[in-house]
């Protein structure tokens, strides 16, 4: 009796087509619930999702090896999809996350002293200026990736809407305030 064809799949890579195979093991996927960021949750359904897809379609069984099997990932990979986006809904309107409001992530990469110091007085000079749009900043970080130290904050206020003038004003602010360095991220993945 030959054994069947095994695959054991790599989170967020390609699955091959032409490969043949009955069984398809994930055997990280506690690696991607233990991620952080309002989404994580979120984008562990979709790539599990893609990966019970690829099973589907080779008429192949999936195992997928987790220590907590109780988690509403699995719930949800099992056809409990709506629950689950309904309770994601409800963590994130409870604590201000997209599509509840909206998040900016602003990080200012600096090389010598006297950059942080422009961007530590550049975020000084935005909190004061966008107070006036009763926006949320949250606590600022200061980090090193390699050579570069970074400085970011993040800043939540209501739900972006492409027809709200306050909204179309604040990103004006920053585009004029920030130096050409800075990345701007709108309702990123992870704060």
């Amino acid at each position: 009796h030959m054994p069947e064809p095994c695959l054991v799949a790599k989170i967020y890579e390609t699955i091959p087509r032409a490969v043949p195979f009955k069984l398809l093991i994930v055997s990280d996927a506690d690696a991607l619930l233990s991620r952080t960021g309002y989404s994580a949750t979120m984008r562990a359904f979709q790539e599990l999702t893609r990966i019970r897809l690829a099973a589907c379609s080779h008429g192949a069984s999936l195992v997928i090896h987790t220590s907590i099997p109780q988690h509403p990932v699995f719930s949800a990979l099992t056809g409990n999809a709506k629950n689950f986006y309904d309770e994601e809904l409800r963590l994130r309107k409870a604590h201000a996350y997209p599509p509840y409001a909206a998040l900016i992530h602003i990080t200012m990469p600096a090389t010598t002293d006297k950059e942080i110091k422009i961007a530590e007085q550049t975020q000084a000079r935005l909190t004061q200026e966008l107070a006036v749009h009763r926006l949320e900043f949250l606590p600022s970080a200061r980090t090193h990736r390699r050579r570069t130290r970074i400085v970011s904050f993040s800043i939540r206020g209501a739900p972006m809407d492409p027809t709200n003038k306050e909204w179309f004003s604040i990103m004006e602010l920053l585009k004029k305030s920030l130096p050409a360095s800075a990345i701007l991220e709108v309702n990123p993945d992870s704060i």
